[in-house]
C-alpha cells in the first residue's frame, strides 16, 4: 500500500539480478489501474566462459562465441 507521503516499498520473493524488466502498476480502492511503469534490474550475472576460442593460422585473429554485448579482452 502506498503510504500517506506517496511512497511505497515492495520486497520481492525472488531477487531480480539479470536485466529483467519489471512492471509496476498502482490500483486504487475503486479498482482503477494505472498505466504500468517499468524498471530494469541490474545485470549482475557474470557471462559464461567463452567457447570455441581459436587462434587463426597466421596468429593474428582470435575467434569464439560468448554472451551478446560482452566486451572481449585478450
Amino acid at each position: 500500500t502506498v503510504g500517506a507521503d506517496g511512497t511505497f516499498s515492495v520486497t520481492l520473493a525472488t531477487p531480480q539480478t539479470n536485466g529483467q524488466i519489471l512492471s509496476v502498476v498502482l490500483t486504487d480502492t475503486a479498482g482503477n489501474a494505472s498505466d504500468p511503469a517499468s524498471v530494469t534490474a541490474k545485470d549482475t550475472t557474470v557471462p559464461a566462459e567463452p567457447s570455441g576460442v581459436q587462434l587463426s593460422d597466421d596468429g593474428k585473429t582470435i575467434t569464439g562465441k560468448g554472451e551478446a554485448g560482452s566486451t572481449v579482452t585478450v
